[in-house]
């Protein structure tokens, strides 16, 4: 098994189909959503956990305390 890894332009764009509309997909894995995140002050990371699953991962740093908060919204995860 591979090491998680930030997903290839070509894998971002066929990401919906593999986070959204994949059995027990969730819009809050989307490349929409993890936008709208961006511009709310989060840093998404579209992440794929092995060939065939990925999951964003949105990151939220502190900077006036140092270090970030992170989650993984809703979705296929592994």
């Amino acid at each position: 098994m591979s090491a998680p890894r930030e997903a290839t332009d070509a894998e971002l764009a066929d990401w919906d189909r593999r986070t959204v509309y994949a059995p027990g997909g969730h819009v809050y894995q989307s490349r929409a959503w993890a936008e709208q995140r961006r511009r709310l002050g989060w840093r998404p990371l579209h992440m794929m956990i092995d060939p065939e699953h990925a999951a964003l991962v949105l990151l939220r740093p502190y900077p006036w305390i140092g270090g970030a908060s992170a989650y993984v919204p809703r979705g296929p995860v592994t």
